[in-house]
C-alpha cells in the first residue's frame, strides 16, 4: 500500500516539519515505485543513505521544537526516534553484508512505511496543540 501524506491526519501545525514529512514520504514512494518497476533493489541504498542524513536533521529539529513548546509527547517521540535510528542502522548493515535482496527490499518498504505512517499519525500530530497554543489561537 502506497504511503501518501494527508494533512488532515498527518499535519503537525508546523509547516517546516510537515514539509520534511512530505519529503520523507516522497522518498519512500520512490522505493515503492521502483519495486513496481523491477528496480526496488537499486532504490534501497539511496533511500537508506537519505534516511541516515534526514533522521539526524529532522529528528533533532522536531525534538527541539517539541521541547521548546513543551509538547507532552516529547519524551516518547525522542525514544521512538532512537529506535528508528537503530532500524535504519540495521538495514544499512544488512545491505553492506548481503546486498539488496528482494526480501530485504520488501521488508524495508513495509517496515519503514509502517513506522513513518504510525509515528506521524500517533505521535507527531500531537504537535498541533502546541502549534495552536504557540500561535495564540
Amino acid at each position: 500500500m502506497a504511503l501518501t501524506y494527508d494533512p488532515r491526519t498527518m499535519g503537525t501545525g508546523f509547516p517546516d516539519i510537515d514539509a520534511q514529512h512530505q519529503e520523507l514520504i516522497a522518498r519512500l514512494g520512490r522505493l515503492l515505485d521502483g519495486m513496481s518497476e523491477g528496480r526496488g533493489q537499486s532504490e534501497l541504498l539511496p533511500l537508506v543513505d537519505f534516511l541516515a542524513d534526514y533522521t539526524v536533521k529532522h529528528f533533532g529539529h522536531e525534538e527541539a521544537c517539541m521541547q521548546r513548546h513543551q509538547c507532552p509527547v516529547a519524551a516518547a517521540n525522542k525514544a521512538a526516534h532512537a529506535k528508528f535510528l537503530g532500524t535504519v542502522a540495521s538495514f544499512r548493515k544488512r545491505l553492506e553484508q548481503n546486498g539488496p535482496s528482494v526480501a530485504l527490499v520488501l521488508e524495508a518498504q513495509r517496515e519503514l512505511s509502517d513506522w513513518v505512517r504510525n509515528h506521524i499519525v500517533r505521535t507527531d500530530t500531537h504537535m498541533r496543540a502546541c502549534a495552536l497554543e504557540h500561535s495564540g489561537s
